[in-house]
């Protein structure tokens, strides 16, 4: 797992001991999805490299109630006992909403990425002839800020800015009009996107859509090859992508997940 740290921590009540702060940070890292440190003092300690009274003291610091925290959830507490029975097994409060913000903010930083090539792509086709203009209709005013706020957005917010830069995508994505195009060039062939066929099945079509989100852009060029092995070996395709989700959660490809998925399939039976 990996953990988006906010830089607003070291100005939080927490960052007047380093200690505490350092083992909080390490707890982000260590948890689970669901913000969950299902684990003793003593396992903390040994995975975090750290003395084990360190750690001890800093998560009796986090359970207390902190008035001065910017969350009144739980009284200010940055962790919470799993259950009252036993004393270890902590659960991180408010992790789940700074998790949807990290989402978010890498959300608007891959879309600027997409616009960037976008228009470096535009100028390059431009250089072969007359600079093709900007149309009035695109605004640099539509596109989202690359400047992140400190403190986490609310829900409304983060709704104006989806609704936004959507719309900022969707001016950027259409053709050239025939005034924009350079003198002479012939409109481009529509791009074939690679589809999943109606033929599949449900289940054929859930495994496909994981397979799309484990490869990324590679899926573009692996399409067909993998519809192809769902359809012909849908077991094998099953256990192949569920090493690989594996594989990314450990941190464990080193080749990229096109290179891995294709290394999996070749030594499963």
């Amino acid at each position: 797992m990996f953990a988006k740290i906010f830089e607003q921590i070291f100005d939080s009540s927490i960052a007047e001991d380093w200690q505490v702060r350092h083992v909080f940070e390490d707890l982000l890292k260590l948890c689970d999805r669901e913000g969950v440190i299902d684990r003793t003092p003593e396992a903390i300690a040994r995975r975090a490299n750290m003395p084990l009274e360190i750690v001890t003291r800093a998560l009796a610091a986090l359970e207390q109630p902190d008035p001065h925290s910017r969350s009144a959830e739980y009284e200010g507490r940055r962790i919470v006992r799993l259950h009252e029975h036993r004393n270890w097994g902590w659960r991180i409060v408010n992790y789940e909403r700074y998790r949807a913000v990290a989402s978010d903010d890498q959300r608007r930083s891959k879309n600027l990425e997409a616009v960037h090539r976008y228009r470096d792509q535009r100028r390059a086709a431009g250089a072969q002839g007359s600079a093709p203009p900007i149309s009035p209709a695109i605004s640099t005013s539509a596109l989202p800020s690359p400047v992140i706020s400190r403190h986490p957005p609310s829900r409304l917010s983060c709704h104006a800015e989806a609704e936004a830069e959507a719309e900022a995508d969707a001016k950027l994505d259409r053709p050239l009009s025939v005034r924009e195009r350079p003198i002479g060039e012939k409109p481009p062939p529509e791009p074939v996107k690679p589809t999943k066929p109606s033929k599949l099945s449900i289940p054929e079509k859930d495994l496909a859509d994981r397979i799309e989100a484990a490869l990324g852009d590679q899926w573009v060029n692996d399409a067909g090859k993998w519809i192809g092995r769902i359809r012909a070996h849908f077991r094998k395709a099953q256990r192949v992508i569920a090493e690989l989700e594996n594989a990314r959660k450990e941190a464990r490809i080193a080749s990229g997940p096109a290179q891995y998925a294709e290394d999996t399939w070749k030594r499963f039976a």
